[in-house]
């Protein structure tokens, strides 16, 4: 609950900010392609099959320089960026875990992971507009912090009538965050930008478990940890922007 309060303070500030006159606050919506630097981390194969997913940002811009010529306009500002990114597995891959799983656990059915990628970062941003503000574009660079939140594998299956789930839960995974992006300016309230995202993952932990679903019963449970796991995955992200 105070989490929650915590971020509806930080949206209004944000959109109060944005009416003075020297910022502008944007929505932007679209989606993710992920792409995975090739890793020597045995995490990185699951990370590698990531499929197409659903991005949704934050982003506040507050100008502090500006340049009016004949015919356009030159501004530069700090830029704040919170992001939003959802994928999960491929189908080929969830089928070849489901064949995985099945022998394992005979009769089982696999809820697979989700991940959800939120990078927060803070950067530059240099717009060039015509007079009217009818056209521009807009680039930016940013840096910061990203954090992962995986949805965890979950694998339900029977022995002798009696229902049992396996478990993987992730810890939160932290790590470096840095953007770069260009958009194109439509009017003072619409844009259309493609980015790139580097969310390095610094560290992977979590525990595996093995649960009486009857009487919620922890049967087994293991803890792991991999602190020198480095991993590189990008995001090209395709976004359409509604500014206010």
């Amino acid at each position: 609950m105070r989490q929650s309060i915590k971020l509806l303070v930080v949206l209004l500030s944000l959109f109060f900010i944005s009416q003075s006159g020297y910022a502008q606050f944007s929505i932007k919506v679209g989606g993710n392609y992920p792409y995975m630097i090739k890793s020597d981390a045995e995490c990185a194969k699951d990370f590698s099959q990531q499929q197409i997913g659903v991005y949704a940002g934050l982003y506040e811009n507050i100008s502090f320089w500006e340049r009016k010529r004949e015919h356009t306009d030159h501004s530069m500002g700090i830029s704040i960026n919170a992001d939003f990114m959802w994928n999960t597995w491929k189908t080929s891959y969830k089928q070849d875990m489901n064949k995985k799983y099945e022998i394992l656990y005979p009769k089982s059915s696999v809820k697979h992971v989700h991940y959800m990628n939120i990078p927060i970062m803070i950067g530059f941003c240099y717009k060039l507009q015509n007079a009217s503000h009818s056209a521009g574009m807009a680039i930016d660079v940013s840096a910061g912090c990203n954090l992962l939140y995986r949805i965890p594998l979950k694998v339900s299956y029977k022995v002798s009538s009696v229902d049992y789930q396996y478990k993987l839960q992730y810890n939160l995974a932290y790590g470096v965050a840095a953007h770069a992006g260009i958009s194109f300016l439509a009017g003072e309230h619409f844009s259309v930008g493609v980015h790139c995202h580097l969310l390095n993952i610094m560290n992977n932990s979590g525990s595996e478990s093995t649960i009486k679903v009857s009487s919620g019963e922890e049967i087994t449970r293991m803890e792991f940890e991999d602190k020198k796991v480095s991993l590189y995955p990008f995001a090209f992200t395709f976004a359409i922007g509604v500014v206010f």
